[in-house]
C-alpha cells in the first residue's frame, strides 16, 4: 500500500520519482526503486511527457541517472513530447559541469543510439548544442565516432548550419 504513492502525480504529473530525480536526491530515488512500483514509476511520464530520469539528465545528476538506468534500462529510449530523448535534455543545461550528465549517456555503448536520435524538429542532441551560445558543449559530442555531423533537421540544416548562423547572430546581437 506505502509505495502505491510512487505512482501519484502532482498537477504537473510528476510522481515522486520525479521530484527526486530533478533534485538529485540519490538516497530517495535508491529507496523508491526498489519498491515494488519503483520500475513502473521510472516509467511515468509527467504532462511534459518527461520521465524522471529526462528531468535527472537536464538536471545533471549523474548517480541518479545511473540508478535509474540501472535498474530501468529501457526508459532511456523514452522521449518526451518534444521528442527529445535523455540525451537531448542534457545537452540542453546551461550548467559548466553538464558534462557529468551528457558523460554518463556517452560511456554506456548500450546508449549509442540517442546520439544521433531526431526530434520532432529533427534536430539531434548534435544540433541543439550548436544552435546553443555554449561551444565548449560541442567538443565532447562532435568527437564521438558514431555521432552523424552531417544529419539534416526539417529545415535541411546541418549542426554546421546551425553553428555558422547562432555565431553571426551572436556576433550582430553584441555589436
Amino acid at each position: 500500500m506505502g509505495d502505491l504513492i510512487l505512482k501519484e502525480g502532482d498537477e504537473m504529473g510528476c510522481t515522486p520519482l520525479h521530484h527526486a530525480a530533478k533534485m538529485g536526491c540519490l538516497p530517495a530515488v535508491k529507496l523508491f526503486m526498489k519498491l515494488t512500483n519503483g520500475r513502473e514509476a521510472a516509467y511515468m511520464k509527467d504532462k511534459k511527457g518527461n520521465t524522471a530520469l529526462h528531468l535527472a539528465a537536464a538536471s545533471n545528476h549523474k548517480d541518479t541517472m545511473a540508478e535509474i538506468m540501472k535498474r530501468c534500462p529501457e526508459c532511456s529510449e523514452l522521449v518526451n513530447k518534444k521528442g527529445w530523448n535523455i540525451l537531448h535534455c542534457a545537452v540542453q543545461n546551461d550548467d559548466p559541469q553538464f558534462r557529468q550528465a551528457m558523460d554518463t549517456i556517452l560511456k554506456k555503448n548500450a546508449f549509442s543510439n540517442l546520439l544521433n536520435e531526431k526530434d520532432e524538429q529533427g534536430n539531434t542532441p548534435l544540433h541543439h548544442i550548436a544552435i546553443s551560445l555554449n561551444k565548449h558543449r560541442l567538443h565532447d559530442l562532435i568527437h564521438h565516432p558514431r555521432v552523424d555531423k552531417m544529419a539534416f533537421n526539417k529545415d535541411n540544416h546541418n549542426a554546421l548550419d546551425l553553428a555558422s548562423a547562432t555565431k553571426t547572430f551572436a556576433v550582430r546581437k553584441v555589436s
